[in-house]
């Protein structure tokens, strides 16, 4: 197998691992918001207050987007040509970034910062879990984007 193939499998790869995860909690975001903020934590909807329908409302709405940039990554990575999964992967590469910066400066300090929050153990996890996987999305991308000039540069 030559390098081309490598880099297009290992892209295809990455774009499933990326696509998949935010399109299934994105499809249960779209249509359980509520029963999402009770998972981050028991009192999210009170230290909400008022604005508790406004946010089960923008969940619901970001929920859908995720759904459909999880689809969109998993047709580019199915039906795309190379250089469509090199445009993807680049994309992945700054969405990844930006959650690194994102899920700890705000979204953990936010946990931390607001007991009346109350956030679960359980969405602990799960914000390491997104971490350390889009950590690893942005090796895969950055990986398959330089084996995949390579390749065509030696062909």
């Amino acid at each position: 197998m030559n390098r081309f193939f490598s880099a297009d499998r290992l892209l295809t790869v990455f774009l499933v691992l990326g696509g998949v995860p935010p399109m299934l909690s994105g499809f249960f975001a779209m249509f359980f918001g509520e029963a999402y903020f009770h998972f981050i934590g028991s009192g999210v909807a009170q230290s909400l207050g008022h604005g508790q329908g406004f946010a089960i409302f923008l969940g619901n709405l970001q929920g859908g987007d995720a759904f459909v940039a999880g689809s969109c990554r998993l047709a580019a990575a199915f039906l795309g040509s190379l250089n469509l999964k090199r445009i993807f992967a680049a994309i992945g590469i700054f969405h990844s970034g930006f959650e690194l910066w994102l899920l700890p400066t705000k979204l953990l300090t936010w946990c931390k910062t607001t007991p009346a929050a109350a956030c679960s153990d359980l969405f602990y996890v799960e914000l390491y879990f997104f971490l350390g996987l889009h950590g690893l999305l942005v090796l895969g991308f950055a990986t398959g984007i330089v084996l995949s000039f390579r390749s065509t540069a030696t062909s």
